[in-house]
């Protein structure tokens, strides 16, 4: 394991449990996720959701920003590095939970070992098709059990 990859582990397990921290222990993160809960809720009690959003974008984009300095390193830039890191991290949330980040860095975790392991046993070209065809079952599965077709005959 390379010192870099270590950096990223320890940046990205340090901006996870300090999203945790403001989200849940501060009044303005208590704001920002009843404003993403309650839009018109929170109005009510006098939280602007523009204000909310723009603060959404500005925090997002710090952190962001700063795995990109960490992990730049490792890969490329090019005009299209981030497109297969933000499918790959919406098929994460979509394994792990949209709701729960301690879930999506498990779903992370899940996809990546997913991908490594196709890509040993059939091709590393079919790396990101793998992801795909994940993204696609866990749809497929999650669809039939909402509308109740699972155990039926």
């Amino acid at each position: 394991i390379s010192p870099q990859s270590l950096w990223i582990i320890g940046l990205a397990t340090l901006m996870l449990l300090g999203s945790k921290l403001f989200f849940d222990y501060t009044k303005f993160g208590t704001a920002m996720r009843a404003t993403a809960d309650n839009p018109v809720g929170a109005a009510v009690v006098g939280i602007t959701r523009t204000r909310m959003s723009q603060y959404a974008f500005a925090i997002s984009a710090g952190l962001a920003g700063l795995m990109g300095v960490v992990i730049t390193p490792l890969y490329y830039a090019a005009y299209d590095t981030g497109v297969m890191f933000t499918v790959k991290g919406f098929i994460a949330a979509v394994l792990g939970g949209m709701y729960n980040p301690f879930g999506a860095v498990g779903g992370g975790l899940l996809l990546g070992f997913l991908e490594n392991f196709g890509a040993g046993l059939i091709s590393s070209g079919f790396k990101d098709l793998i992801a795909l065809a994940v993204l696609i079952l866990v749809l497929l599965f999650r669809g039939a059990r909402r509308i109740g077709l699972e155990g039926k005959k």
